[in-house]
């Protein structure tokens, strides 16, 4: 069975924006701004972003994967949270931590090209691209360590929530 495309868009959705959000506080954390402003912001943002793609899905556009297309996505899941917690291990055991989001950018960006192709939605190749050339740059120009890559990987995900989120509506 396939699954219906505004389902699908909605939860890719939910997910970005939830991750999103995360990236943004990690991002505020960073810069020593994590009080109740940035929190606020960063949830009634969150909100705004969620409100569509829920009401999609309370909807009854919510239909389950096919079993392929589940299989390749779990597939491409799981080697993606391997990569991380590896990758972030040694990492971290090497003594590099300042290394860490940069990595996992590049890994969280790298994910997102099978999934273009496996669900058949063509904007997580720019997805993709955008959190890998954050992952590149922002070490170069501004340190591994800079906030700007968890910064642009919050809004890059915000981003791609907002149209996911238009295209389950539509």
């Amino acid at each position: 069975m396939q699954q219906h495309p505004s389902s699908g868009r909605a939860k890719g959705a939910l997910i970005m924006a939830l991750f999103g959000s995360a990236w943004l506080l990690l991002a505020c954390n960073q810069l020593g701004e994590l009080g109740l402003p940035a929190l606020a912001a960063v949830a009634a943002v969150t909100l705004l972003l969620l409100a569509g793609p829920l009401k999609t899905l309370r909807a009854g556009a919510n239909r389950p994967m096919d079993a392929d297309a589940r299989r390749g996505f779990l597939w491409v899941n799981l080697v993606q949270w391997l990569a991380l917690v590896v990758g972030g291990n040694l990492l971290s055991l090497g003594g590099h931590p300042q290394w860490l989001v940069p990595f996992a950018l590049l890994v969280i960006g790298l994910h997102f090209l099978p999934l273009a192709r496996l669900l058949r939605y063509r904007p997580h190749y720019l997805t993709g691209a955008a959190l890998v050339l954050l992952a590149l740059l922002v070490p170069v120009l501004a340190g591994p360590a800079s906030p700007l890559a968890s910064l642009g990987a919050g809004l890059v995900l915000w981003l791609s929530a907002l149209g996911a989120g238009a295209k389950a509506s539509a």
